[in-house]
């Protein structure tokens, strides 16, 4: 028996979580997401992700809560684009309701509904409160459906655009009998993703 090997099982056993948390944060962060932004953003992006306090999520008690706290780690995460993105254009006037939001909705979404991070249940309670990852193909679909989006990830500028959006797909996702993070979902029906 390989002692060195089962010692290393047993470490990755005993950081499971973790190590689930650091894979979303690497996976979040590809090369699709991040070429908007300056080079070493994902390095600066990365840790905080990786950071989140995450084991407190299943004793929320409802949107609310869950929106106070997407708000602070949001903060978190626009703050670690910025740095290197303050005069970027490509990334601005969005970088924290338009690109920060997008990279969080995305990490969050990989964790509750596509990791064993969570028990199922934990899952299921959690999933009617994650928010949309916003992005072309996403508003495109939003678009087509008469929804009023911007036309860039950057022109999302503010909470009142970002809630706007989200609480339109909420009230129509609650009517479906359904969560609104399945809008995400368009990525898999082959949208262009072209706002018309």
């Amino acid at each position: 028996m390989n002692a060195k090997l089962v010692d290393r099982f047993k470490e990755l056993g005993q950081n499971r979580k973790h190590g689930i948390q650091e894979r979303q944060a690497r996976v979040t962060l590809g090369a699709s997401v991040m070429r908007v932004f300056a080079g070493g953003t994902d390095d600066e992006v990365r840790p905080v992700l990786g950071k989140i306090r995450l084991h407190g999520l299943p004793k929320m008690r409802g949107q609310q809560q869950y929106r106070r706290w997407f708000e602070k780690q949001l903060e978190r995460v626009a703050k670690a684009i910025y740095s290197l993105n303050r005069t970027r254009s490509a990334v601005n006037p969005g970088y924290k309701w338009g690109h920060a939001a997008k990279i969080l909705n995305l990490f969050m979404d990989g964790i509750v509904r596509q990791s064993r991070y969570f028990t199922d249940k934990e899952a299921k309670r959690i999933e009617p409160w994650l928010y949309v990852p916003l992005d072309s193909r996403v508003m495109g679909a939003l678009n087509a459906c008469d929804v009023d989006t911007p036309t860039r990830i950057r022109k999302i500028a503010s909470s009142k655009t970002f809630y706007r959006i989200q609480d339109e797909m909420g009230e129509a996702a609650a009517c479906a009998g359904v969560s609104r993070i399945l809008f995400d979902d368009v990525w898999a029906s082959g949208d262009d993703g072209k706002v018309k």
